[in-house]
């Protein structure tokens, strides 16, 4: 099975009300593999549970952008961590 390389990143972003929010900035907290198998979603909760990010989850939803699962709070729908992917990198397994 290939992997995913996955960019994990804690977001700053503007709110600009009808157009919603813009990455300001964001900062890379790790780079890491998830298994290519279509439940990069799930991968990024168990990820944020482990990386203890889990009390989080509970006023969090996530938003899947395609290439960008980002991590936003339910009250003002604020994007505040995402796990980009990268590309493949099957050429990694042995």
């Amino acid at each position: 099975m290939s992997k995913c390389d996955i960019e994990i990143r804690q977001i700053d972003a503007w709110n600009y009300g009808e157009e919603g929010w813009v990455w300001n900035d964001s900062i890379v907290l790790e780079h890491t593999k998830f298994e290519d198998n279509g439940d990069l979603e799930g991968q990024f909760v168990e990820f944020l549970i482990q990386a203890g990010f889990s009390e989080l989850l509970s006023n969090c939803y996530m938003a899947d952008e395609g290439s960008v699962i980002e991590l936003r709070y339910k009250p003002d729908d604020r994007p505040i961590l995402a796990a980009m992917v990268l590309g493949p990198i099957e050429y990694w397994e042995m």
